[in-house]
């Protein structure tokens, strides 16, 4: 059987490296830094590929694209769907609560009832649930646009804008959680 070659245009891509950015941080933080890179490239390249696959089986097929590519039909088959899946994804998961709150393992309320012992305070004496509703609120004001503060994560529109992270951070420290602690303890509920 003959086939008219496939004809594919060549585009370049060049990955900039401002290693700069990273000398004033401590050679651990550099690590992890530079170790997210590999993520982020190895993440892009694999979305890369699912879409070359994809395009290039929509054109020829999938038999002739495993063929063309050197992978199996499956695997075409496999790339092409995760790249259906990206193109129509329309949120995505900006960061967990944890990852926000300088890697504190405690899940939101429990970070509150954390911060209220920190401060010498009883948990017990405050309305937690209240706190986390106003605060979770006070958050949600203060973020981008798009992006919501639903129950543990942050979520907003795919995909998530570079410094999603740093911006959703600088939200929640520019909120007095002290403040609003102090409108919801019981003691001083009950006596006013």
């Amino acid at each position: 059987m003959n086939r008219a070659p496939i004809q594919t245009e060549r585009q370049s891509a060049m990955l900039t490296i401002d290693w700069t950015q990273y000398d004033h941080l401590p050679p651990r933080k550099q690590y992890d830094a530079v170790g997210k890179l590999i993520d982020q490239a190895k993440a892009a390249v694999a979305a890369k590929r699912a879409e070359i696959a994809a395009n290039l089986s929509a054109d020829v097929g999938a038999q002739a694209a495993a063929e063309t590519l050197g992978i199996s039909g499956t695997r075409v088959y496999q790339l092409a769907a995760r790249h259906r899946a990206a193109a129509t994804q329309t949120t995505a998961e900006y960061a967990y609560w944890a990852q926000i709150n300088d890697g504190s393992e405690r899940r939101y309320l429990g970070y509150i009832r954390e911060v209220i012992e920190a401060g010498g305070g009883d948990p017990d004496r405050y309305d937690v649930d209240s706190i986390g509703d106003a605060y979770r609120d006070a958050i949600q004001a203060e973020l981008p646009d798009g992006v919501v503060f639903a129950r543990e994560e942050f979520i907003g529109p795919y995909p998530a804008p570079e410094g999603a992270r740093e911006e959703i951070r600088a939200a929640v420290a520019r909120v007095d959680l002290w403040e609003i602690i102090a409108r919801h303890d019981l003691d001083e509920t009950e006596s006013a």
